[in-house]
């Protein structure tokens, strides 16, 4: 694994190498590899392509298609052996690739043909080389400058940076990342283009620039070895900014897609983006950043002749529909590549614990494009396919890409999938496109110098396949081990999240309640465990002033636990949030000193079980005098985000209760229970009518907890809802998943409470989602 404080520079050609030792290995070595053109005959992989029409609007204009990817010349490994010799007294080193983990972003800046610069993102393929591809619109000015620029010695126009991942030891440092949410809001609400912490197809905004902009993130770097040199507090400062950015981009990734599960009927805030607090200690395994970044040379760099350089430029009388994919995926060829013949692919876990494919076929269906041959194309490694055909007005940017993988494996299994309507110029196919499922746990805080707290965790993993018997699986992971991958091949593409719990089990020394989290849905490569005293935030908005609404004068909000808090009983513990009926943490608005229209306040509590749901209940009073009253109900802070009231709005929590269901007649590992549909009734003076809404709450997962031998029900959140409302009735649907396959139950509940049946029966879910006929 890297060591980030063994590392090392030299200085090539005027570029700077980076390399790092290993944690455990001190002949083991990393290099950097930096970013270089894919090469084809002794020619860079670029194509060059200008339109000449009779349009002013696009003649001199084209586009152009780059591939690169990363690479160590053969220059470059001398110097770096010379280099640990002289600085690490290692006379023989060894060079492994680097272990690359899934997200590699790959940035391209070139110039806007104004003077100035641009830039595009792409994804990088992950395996073998890490190739890239990029599809540039280039405008006429812009195609003058790139042409001149690329016939130049010096430097060709394209500035590539590669943001590559790779597991790595925390420093002897303490690191605290944090996020806060109230802050971001309140410079949410004054900023100008307030809404831009995400991204379109159309507009990209950089997120570490809000968050500095708003002085919403913190990091907190503490010595643990005083002797540190300052320059690996730096990258440690470097690595927070970017860690932060990341969780901050997936929470407003996750807060945009419920919001196009609703239609697109809300704007987005990022007050539904929750505030967190991480710490990162001494010797725990972090997903580190490497950011190698190059000039790609020229073609008079390259010494390209004539022949060659018009072989990648072409003219054509015509507009051209291009389209580009990227196969993010490993193949029998590229599962041993290396980057340089002096480096040893290594025993990198994410990519030998994956079954590589064979080959997967794309198809791309145009209407320019006819034969078979231009639409089809068979990938056996990593390197990305272009797709060019002339440019339908009707069709526009727009088409369907359908694929076949198919695994070297004994079976030779096959996956296939389609997707239609993409009207991006480049698409990647992710190892969820082709139905692997490949997942890292990894419980090393726990087992760091500082921490004797927890012996060993269990993890207990379910991933739902369509049509077959579920993936159940547990690994216990401890100071010895505590990482575990796993990994399996359904027979269609992934687009469900997988479902895991986690046993604690505490150091004899400690007196502790036995504890397992609840269960947890979700997506993602990498899984870093949380402590059993782990704490969520979300906010609370209350809208005090909208000229279009009563205003509210005074709100009063409560929170409280009905009973003693279930805790893991852990001496950290002793800091969590316990309030109680009689003396509940109240938040009051309007907040003293605020003229805001819109206002938050920021809550915290425990959030790792549904063992201890929390109570709230409000009381708001409007500028005509109405009294309303909300709650009390039951949650779970862990299942929310946001809290939002006004004079005519209100919130209410829908429950699913599992007291009668049977988890043993027939084995049951977990229901899942999905809400599709939320009705309720509004009177006026002269009608009473039926209103439905949109609901963007994910789905909830119930799963037996030995520890206490029960289950426990569990909330979703309804917002939006007017003052008055009445008669509320749901549209449910469950999957009871068994240990040899799913069955399904569903219905329409009346209330708030749904008594989920003891078993379910039907082996496919309801056709739209409730309204069928339920279980025993």
């Amino acid at each position: 694994m890297l060591d980030i404080l063994k590392r090392g520079t030299v200085e090539v050609g005027g570029a700077a190498w980076e390399y790092h030792g290993d944690t455990v290995d001190p002949t083991v070595f990393y290099v950097t590899p930096q970013p270089v053109w894919m090469m084809s005959n002794g020619v860079p992989e670029i194509e060059i392509v200008e339109y000449q029409t009779s349009d002013a609007a696009t003649n001199g204009s084209g586009y152009c298609t780059l591939k690169i990817q990363l690479g160590v010349p053969d220059s470059v490994m001398p110097q770096i052996v010379s280099d640990i010799v002289s600085r690490f007294g290692v006379a023989t080193p060894k060079f492994l690739t680097l272990p690359f983990q899934t997200g590699t972003v790959v940035n391209l800046t070139y110039p806007d043909g104004q003077g100035g610069t641009t830039g595009l993102q792409a994804a990088g393929t992950d395996f073998g080389a890490n190739a890239a591809i990029f599809q540039v619109p280039l405008d006429a000015d812009q195609m003058k400058t790139v042409k001149a620029a690329l016939r130049e010695a010096g430097g060709s126009p394209f500035e590539v940076q590669y943001s590559i991942i790779a597991p790595a030891h925390m420093a002897a440092v303490t690191a605290e990342l944090s996020f806060d949410s109230t802050t971001a809001f309140n410079y949410e609400v004054t900023a100008y283009e307030h809404t831009h912490w995400a991204e379109s197809s159309s507009w990209t905004y950089d997120i570490q620039k809000k968050l500095a902009e708003s002085n919403a993130s913190s990091i907190i770097i503490t010595k643990v070895d005083p002797s540190l040199p300052e320059s690996v507090v730096d990258r440690v400062r470097e690595w927070g900014q970017a860690t932060i950015a990341d969780m901050v981009k997936q929470q407003v990734q996750a807060a945009l897609a419920l919001e196009q599960g609703a239609g697109g009927t809300q704007s987005f805030s990022i007050s539904q983006v929750a505030s967190f607090k991480e710490t990162y200690q001494q010797n725990e395994v972090v997903l580190w950043r490497l950011l190698p970044q190059a000039v790609l040379p020229s073609f008079g760099d390259l010494g390209l002749t004539e022949r060659q350089i018009e072989s990648l430029e072409s003219v054509v009388d015509k507009r051209q529909f291009v389209a580009t994919v990227t196969p993010q995926c490993l193949f029998k060829g590229s599962s041993k590549g290396s980057l340089q013949s002096s480096i040893s692919p290594g025993d990198n876990p994410f990519m030998t614990n994956v079954i590589p494919l064979d080959h997967i076929d794309v198809t791309v269906t145009y209407p320019t494009l006819t034969s078979s041959e231009s639409r089809t194309h068979t990938f056996t490694d990593n390197t990305p396919f272009t797709w060019q055909g002339d440019w339908d007005d009707a069709a526009g940017g727009v088409y369907s890409l359908s694929y076949k993988a198919v695994y070297a494996d004994a079976d030779n299994t096959t996956v296939t999938g389609k997707i239609d309507n993409i009207d991006a110029t480049a698409f990647t196919l992710t190892l969820a496109s082709i139905g692997t499922l490949n997942v890292t746990f990894d419980a090393s805080r726990f087992f760091a110098i500082e921490s004797k707290l927890v012996d060993e965790l269990t993890v207990d993993f379910v991933f739902l396949i369509p049509g077959g018997a579920p993936f159940l699986v547990n690994a216990t992971l401890s100071a010895a081990s505590p990482q575990h991958t796993f990994s399996s091949i359904s027979p269609v593409p992934i687009t469900t999240g997988y479902i895991y719990t986690v046993t604690y089990i505490f150091n004899p020394t400690v007196t502790a309640n036995p504890y397992t989290t609840d269960a947890k849905q979700q997506n993602g490569q990498w899984v870093r465990l949380a402590q059993p005293d782990l704490q969520q935030s979300f906010n609370v908005i209350v809208d005090v002033g909208d000229p279009n609404d009563p205003e509210v004068l005074s709100a009063t909000i409560n929170f409280y636990y009905d009973g003693t808090p279930y805790f893991p009983d852990i001496p950290a513990s002793e800091n969590l949030p316990a309030p109680t009926d009689s003396s509940p943490i109240q938040l009051n608005f309007p907040i003293s000193g605020s003229q805001a229209k819109h206002q938050m306040q920021t809550v915290t509590f425990f959030a790792n079980t549904k063992a201890t749901p929390l109570t709230v209940n409000a009381s708001l009073i409007d500028s005509d005098g109405n009294q309303v009253q909300l709650g009390p109900y039951d949650f779970s802070p862990q299942t929310v985000a946001l809290l939002l009231v006004s004079a005519s709005k209100q919130f209410a929590f829908l429950e699913a209760e599992p007291t009668i269901v049977d988890w043993t007649t027939k084995p049951l590992a977990s229901i899942i229970v999905h809400v599709t549909g939320v009705r309720y009734n509004t009177t006026t003076t002269v009608v009473t009518q039926t209103v439905s809404t949109n609901v963007i709450t994910p789905p909830q997962t119930i799963r037996w907890d030995s520890t206490r031998n029960q289950a426990y029900p569990v909330q979703f959140l309804v917002s939006g809802l007017p003052n008055g409302f009445s008669d509320l009735e749901f549209d449910w649907y469950a999957e009871y998943v068994y240990k040899d396959g799913i069955l399904y139950t569903s219905g329409t509940e009346r209330g708030a409470t749904l008594a989920l049946p003891a078993s379910a029966s039907d082996p496919k879910p309801p056709a739209s989602g409730g309204a069928a006929p339920r279980g025993s």
